[in-house]
């Protein structure tokens, strides 16, 4: 099996050093109005390191400390194959993560510490990925994850998920689930037709 690219997440605790002027590649990304950087395949393969890590602390460091970021679009860079997650409190209130169409593969914690990095996210897109598992996707729905998109990926293990119904099922999941869509359709996930997507709520339910 394909090893996955390396990523770091940096240590949270103590204190976040301030940045107060927006500076690095983005900066022309950035977009007040909609709190969101947007970069494209005609932008980011530059700035991935040997290993094809893009390192998000670029990301970052196009927010002004006077504004929030809200949202990050990767989409359609092929070489990318790996994220770095720096320490930073911006990234903290990101709430849109969409790294899309890309040959990101991802280690087993992975999601559990982007669910650290990242504790408000609401909607995570790896559609198009090389990723072969969402271990860790029960830590993002302990957050409030509302949607799970990973259509059209070689994820083969839903147990992460499975896990959150069996537990809502048994009344054992602490705190309200706020899933209300996850796509795994065009997946290599056993017994899952063409078209499916899975439905957290019916699967408690005992219905589906």
């Amino acid at each position: 099996p394909t090893t996955a690219a390396p990523y770091v997440l940096e240590p949270l605790d103590g204190p976040v050093p301030d940045h107060p002027e927006a500076s690095g590649p983005f900066v022309g990304c950035w977009n007040a109005q909609q709190q969101s950087i947007v970069i494209t395949r005609d932008l980011a393969p530059t700035y991935l390191d040997d290993a094809a890590v893009l390192d998000l602390a670029h990301i970052a460091a196009a927010v002004p400390s006077s504004s929030t970021l809200r949202s990050i679009e990767v989409s359609g860079i092929l070489q990318l194959k790996g994220l770095h997650i720096p320490r930073d409190a911006r990234l903290a209130s990101v709430t849109c993560l969409a790294i899309i169409n890309t040959s990101l593969r991802i280690e087993h914690d992975f999601l559990g510490q982007l669910a650290k990095a990242m504790p408000h996210l609401e909607t995570l897109d790896l559609s198009g990925s090389r990723i072969q598992h969402i271990t860790g996707a029960h830590d993002l729905c302990a957050n409030g994850l509302k949607r799970l998109l990973v259509k059209g990926c070689r994820i083969a293990d839903i147990s992460s998920l499975v896990d959150v119904a069996q537990q809502l099922h048994m009344g054992k999941w602490l705190g309200a689930l706020q899933l209300e869509e996850v796509d795994i359709r065009d997946n290599e996930v056993p017994k899952v037709r063409a078209g499916f997507q899975l439905d957290v709520a019916s699967l408690a339910d005992g219905t589906d």
